[in-house]
């Protein structure tokens, strides 16, 4: 039974025998191809122990054996983006979106990345827009929406978006030191100096405060 081969890796991950987990995961996979809760464990096992590279393997053979799974293709194209390959995530969150329009982190992603490219600008303040709909009190969805507006020159549009994220984001968080930098450019470009100024001193400021909890 798969189900009984997924508990066996459950129960070995417990007890930190990671060959055994990993082992009950790919049996219950053997097992029953189409159960997408054995890629799933799987994936978020290679995940866990910091094998990135497998778990990108399994959620592209879940991909592959189960194309009309949304969350796959989201999980996919995340881990895509992670290791700095935008290119290859683009098409999975599309996909993804094609599939589940309500999925509002895939579509508030990729908005991301197209505005980060400069491309696409159009689809990019569809999906940012579409994203602030769906999670209206999100920051990162707010950063994104403001970075969208500047990059496609509305800087004063982006800045109340961006100052919407800096302020809903708890001090300590680790994306003020994104949205800070946003949020100077967008002053920059709107003519605000002096604000400019202020937010570059507090994404260092955030940055300083991170690296000091890191250390």
């Amino acid at each position: 039974d798969p189900r009984l081969r997924q508990l066996d890796g459950v129960v070995a991950v417990v007890e930190q025998r990671v060959d055994d987990a990993e082992k009950g995961f790919r049996k219950a996979i053997e097992l029953d191809p189409t159960d997408r809760s054995g890629y799933e464990r799987l994936g978020r096992f290679f995940n866990g122990t910091g094998r990135m590279p497998e778990a990108i393997a399994i959620y592209e053979k879940a991909v592959e054996t189960l194309p009309e799974d949304p969350q796959f293709h989201h999980t996919l194209a995340m881990l895509y983006e992670l290791r700095g390959e935008p290119d290859r995530a683009v098409p999975h969150y599309e996909e993804a979106i094609r599939l589940a329009p309500s999925l509002a982190e895939a579509k508030n992603n990729l908005a991301y990345i197209y505005a980060d490219q400069g491309k696409n600008l159009d689809r990019a303040l569809d999906l940012a827009q579409d994203a602030k709909t769906l999670l209206p009190n999100n920051p990162s969805v707010s950063d994104t929406l403001g970075w969208v507006l500047f990059k496609r020159g509305v800087p004063a549009a982006a800045i109340s978006y961006l100052k919407e994220a800096e302020s809903a984001t708890k001090e300590g968080d680790a994306s003020l030191g994104v949205v800070r930098p946003h949020l100077a450019l967008a002053y920059e470009a709107n003519g605000d100096t002096k604000e400019a100024i202020a937010a570059l001193d507090r994404a260092l400021s955030a940055v300083d405060e991170s690296e000091g909890m890191k250390g």
